[in-house]
């Protein structure tokens, strides 16, 4: 299994995946979306998140229960049923990764509030 980019360039890291698409190519060449995640939705992952699948579950839904802002209730409970699809801990542990990484050098130069 090799996770690919948005073009079905072959990649062998989870790098180089900023756009926030995630793919498969299996065996076959068949190319299955993973899950594409907003700029939000990523936020919500970086506040909330954890390299824990199952953790990051409970947490979301803890979150979605106590939040007042309809906007970011609605992104954190998007991006709860998107976890709710992934049954892959190290898929979910590349896409934690690479969120980390994009958005930490983000909030570092003070690009996201």
């Amino acid at each position: 299994m090799i996770i690919v980019k948005n073009n079905n360039k072959e990649r062998r890291s989870n790098r180089d995946l900023g756009l926030g698409c995630f793919f498969i190519l299996t065996k076959s060449r068949k190319v299955v979306s993973i899950m594409f995640l907003a700029r939000e939705e990523k936020e919500v992952l970086y506040v909330y998140g954890c390299p824990s699948l199952e953790n990051t579950r409970r947490r979301l839904g803890m979150v979605c229960m106590l939040m007042v802002d309809p906007v970011t209730k609605a992104n954190a409970c998007s991006l709860r049923n998107k976890l709710a699809e992934l049954d892959c801990q190290l898929r979910y542990y590349f896409i934690y990764a690479e969120v980390r990484e994009e958005l930490g050098d983000l909030i570092y130069k003070g690009d996201v509030a």
